[in-house]
C-alpha cells in the first residue's frame, strides 16, 4: 500500500472514531489550542505524574478531519512518554511537516501525517494538537497556531 493511501486511511479512521476523545477529569495539565483562520479548536488534557511521565492524554474540540486525526493519533502515542520526549517529538513533528529531515521512527503512527507537508495550508491543523500539548506541559492555558502577519 502506498504511503499516501495509509495517510488517507489514518485520517479518515481517526476522524470517524477518534481515540481519547473526552474531557479528562482531574487532568493535571490542560491547554486550549485554536486556529481562528480555519476554525479549529482543540483542548488537550494530560495526566502527568511527579516524575514527568504522561500517564494519560485526551482531547476534545471542534476541528477539521486532519486536526482531529492528529489529536487522536498524538494522544494515543503520548501515554507512557516523558514530557521532555513529548516536547522533542513536537519539534520533530513540526520539522517533518515543514519538509525537514526527521527520524520518523521517533514519532510512531504520527509519522503517517507526513503527507500534510504537501498541503501547506493544512499544516497548522495538523500542528494544533502538538502546540496545545506543549502549552499544557508548560502551564500555558491557551495557544494559537496563527502566524502574525
Amino acid at each position: 500500500m502506498h504511503l499516501d493511501d495509509l495517510y488517507k486511511q489514518a485520517v479518515l479512521a481517526h476522524n470517524r472514531e477518534p481515540q481519547n476523545y473526552y474531557p479528562m477529569e482531574n487532568a493535571s495539565h490542560v491547554a486550549l489550542g485554536n486556529n481562528a483562520l480555519c476554525g479549529d479548536e482543540i483542548r488537550i488534557f494530560l495526566d502527568i505524574d511527579s516524575n514527568n511521565l504522561i500517564n494519560r492524554a485526551s482531547f476534545q474540540g471542534e476541528a477539521c478531519a486532519i486536526a482531529t486525526a492528529a489529536a487522536s493519533i498524538m494522544t494515543d502515542w503520548l501515554a507512557g512518554q516523558q514530557t521532555d520526549d513529548a516536547q522533542a517529538a513536537a519539534l520533530a513533528f513540526e520539522q517533518m511537516l515543514r519538509g525537514g529531515e526527521v527520524n520518523t521512527a521517533l514519532l510512531g503512527e504520527n509519522a503517517l501525517l507526513e503527507a500534510v507537508k504537501h498541503f501547506p495550508d493544512r499544516v497548522p491543523s495538523a500542528q494544533l494538537c502538538w502546540s496545545a500539548m506543549c502549552a499544557a506541559i508548560d502551564g500555558v492555558a491557551e495557544i494559537s497556531t496563527e502566524k502574525p502577519a
